[in-house]
C-alpha cells in the first residue's frame, strides 16, 4: 500500500507541475473542461470523487485555482475529443508517438 501511496503522491507532484506549467493560458478562464472515461478503479462517473486519478488532477487544478469540470466520455471519444478541440483535454493516456503529434503531455 505505500508504494501506491508514493505512486499518487509522484503522480500528484507530475499533474499539479504540468498543471501549474499551463497556468498562465489557463488563468483567463480559471476553468478547464476535460474527459473523464470508465477506467475503474482511477476513473469512472460512479466512482467516490470519480475515481483514484480523477481525484488527484480536480486537486492539482484547484491549488492552481482552476475549477474543473469532468465530462464523462467513451473511451474513443474521450481522446478525440480534446484533440478536435471539442474540450480542453483528457488525462491518463499512455504515451505514443502517435498522440505525442497532436496531443501535449504534462
Amino acid at each position: 500500500m505505500k508504494n501506491l501511496s508514493e505512486q499518487l503522491r509522484r503522480l500528484a507532484l507530475g499533474i499539479l507541475l504540468g498543471g501549474m506549467a499551463c497556468a498562465p493560458v489557463l488563468a483567463a478562464s480559471k476553468a478547464v473542461t476535460l474527459t473523464l472515461q470508465d477506467y475503474p478503479p482511477f476513473m469512472g462517473q460512479n466512482l467516490p470523487h470519480k475515481g483514484l486519478m480523477s481525484r488527484v488532477v480536480v486537486a492539482a487544478f484547484a491549488r492552481a485555482g482552476i475549477a474543473v469540470t469532468l465530462v464523462p466520455t467513451p473511451n474513443n471519444r474521450a481522446i478525440e475529443a480534446p484533440r478536435r478541440g471539442l474540450y480542453d483535454g483528457s488525462f491518463g493516456w499512455a504515451r505514443s508517438p502517435e498522440r505525442e503529434k497532436d496531443l501535449h503531455y504534462t
